[in-house]
């Protein structure tokens, strides 16, 4: 599916948590005064006794829904940039439970990556790496608001410590908003190379895979939605029927999902991984050291056709 009309992320889960705070009477959110308002409007408008905004940083909003959580309510927390690392070691002990049910909503820090220049959203620098790396934690990243929606009602069933990363402001819409926790999404086939995004990135790997169509290169796209479980069924196989995997990402490059990527395929299918992210700056740079943005579709079709004259497509 191309990227068509833009949606709201926030917005989405707006509306996916006022209906489940219909549904579920244990349901309660929980949000930093500096985080996405997620919960101020609808839900605390129909359930003001669930609904509670704690100033500050994000830490003390993290320490309280973790404490209700731990008493048997289903809470979602929504939290500002960066908070999900400040917070990791709170998060790292509630996931080693088991036991809770706790949905902490990560706002990524606001850059430029959509087509058409509209705001998206970048990740502190490696932040979805780190939060990774905590033991039995579940981490989604949606780049569009239907599979944000389908997104927040899998967690809100699920058991454990569920980490959702929101892009903000408004995305393209890639999907049917399909989403199976642990699975990646083929959003488009191809043979020639395999280009496997997350996030706010998605529609712009979409878009190039259109235009390399025009070329006649046959791009497979898939959206790693699902970080942690993650699937390596899909990646291997993408690697072993079309030979290079470009990996495109809004967050640093550094130890994203290309190192994850490549590091996944060299264990059985090991093909040539290049990787396009963010460079090696402070998190606030959406844009390089000349002022131009880092991730732009030019960019990544730079990368594309050196991975085709990598492996003998193209001279």
């Amino acid at each position: 599916m191309a990227s068509g009309k833009l949606e709201s992320l926030s917005g989405a889960v707006v509306e996916t948590l006022s209906l489940l705070g219909t549904e579920d009477p244990n349901l309660s959110v929980i949000e930093s005064d500096d985080s996405m308002g997620v919960g101020e409007r609808s839900f605390a408008q129909l359930f003001p006794a669930r609904f509670r905004s704690i100033p500050g940083d994000g830490l003390d909003a993290l320490r309280i829904a973790i404490e209700d959580a731990s008493k048997g309510s289903m809470v979602v927390v929504s939290l500002p940039p960066g908070a999900a690392v400040r917070g990791h070691e709170l998060l790292g002990r509630a996931a080693a439970r088991g036991d809770i049910r706790l949905t902490v909503l990560c706002a990524a820090r606001p850059t430029h990556v959509s087509p058409g220049g509209k705001s998206a959203g970048v990740a502190g620098l490696n932040e979805l790496e780190l939060l990774r790396s905590l033991p039995r934690i579940q981490l989604v990243v949606p780049p569009d608001a239907p599979t944000a929606q389908s997104v927040i009602r899998c967690a809100a069933a699920s058991i454990g410590v569920f980490c959702i990363q929101l892009a903000a402001g408004s995305l393209p819409v890639v999907s049917d908003g399909r989403f199976e926790l642990g699975r990646a999404r083929l959003l488009r086939p191809g043979g020639d190379l395999t280009i496997a995004a997350i996030g706010s990135a998605v529609a712009l790997a979409l878009d190039a895979a259109v235009e390399l169509e025009g070329v006649g290169v046959h791009a497979r796209v898939l959206d790693l939605v699902s970080l942690k479980p993650f699937d390596v069924k899909a990646l291997v196989r993408a690697a072993g029927e079309t030979g290079a995997i470009l990996t495109v990402e809004p967050q640093n490059a550094v130890a994203g999902i290309g190192a994850l990527v490549a590091s996944t395929t060299s264990e059985s299918q090991p093909v040539p991984v290049r990787r396009l992210g963010a460079p090696d700056l402070e998190p606030s740079g959406a844009t390089g050291a000349s002022g131009e943005p880092w991730l732009t579709r030019e960019r990544l079709l730079e990368e594309a056709w050196e991975l085709l004259r990598m492996k003998g497509k193209v001279q």
